[in-house]
């Protein structure tokens, strides 16, 4: 019951999988900036508190892309920046209140979040055609990286061969904090991330 509505009681229930108070899906408002712009908003906050620094580098790459496709006059969001938001931890989407009460905003199946990628590594300098990074999770030669640099949209680099700190050749890096280096044509932003698909 709430102090200022007496009597009025949120009735909460509980089922063989558990209570579902606190797993509403997740706000995703990125394919409707221009009704967003339309209406007059200037600014939006993106929730940051209590999650990774992963998530928010990329939700909030994902809507400067966005913002900068529409200005471009690139609408309907691209498909390629929409992807962006299906890389992070998540629970389903919805679009909360903002076309009326919603409906289906919460997740009863399962109070977990879909997690299809994570990170592998974080660039630390770019030199002499080498990415030199500090390993996160364990990846091997053959992996397909996906590149999350600034105000970017991701790149691709398979993993065709890879160097240990004192430049020996290694299959895997399987040492938390360990420094890999990987050939790479194109340069890196220093603090880009390199992530995988879980799989």
């Amino acid at each position: 019951m709430e102090e200022t509505r007496p009597g009025q009681y949120f009735p909460v229930s509980e089922h063989k999988e558990g209570t579902y108070i606190l797993n509403a899906d997740d706000l995703y408002m990125a394919p409707y900036l221009d009704k967003m712009l339309d209406c007059g908003i200037t600014s939006f906050k993106i929730e940051g508190r209590a999650k990774s620094h992963y998530y928010v580098a990329a939700v909030t790459n994902a809507y400067y892309l966005a913002k900068q496709a529409l200005l471009k006059g690139e609408w309907p969001l691209p498909e390629t920046i929409a992807d962006e938001f299906n890389k992070i931890s998540h629970r389903g989407y919805s679009t909360g209140f903002y076309f009326g009460k919603p409906e289906n905003s919460q997740g009863y199946k399962t109070a977990g979040y879909v997690r299809d990628y994570y990170v592998a590594a974080i660039v630390e300098d770019y030199t002499d055609g080498m990415i030199i990074a500090k390993m996160k999770n364990r990846f091997a030669l053959g992996a397909v990286l996906d590149c999350l640099e600034p105000k970017s949209l991701p790149k691709l680099i398979t993993v065709t061969k890879m160097l240990d700190e004192n430049d020996q050749p290694i299959e895997t890096a399987n040492h938390p904090e360990m420094i890999v280096k990987i050939p790479s044509e194109t340069p890196i932003k220093k603090g880009s991330l390199l992530r995988i698909k879980d799989i």
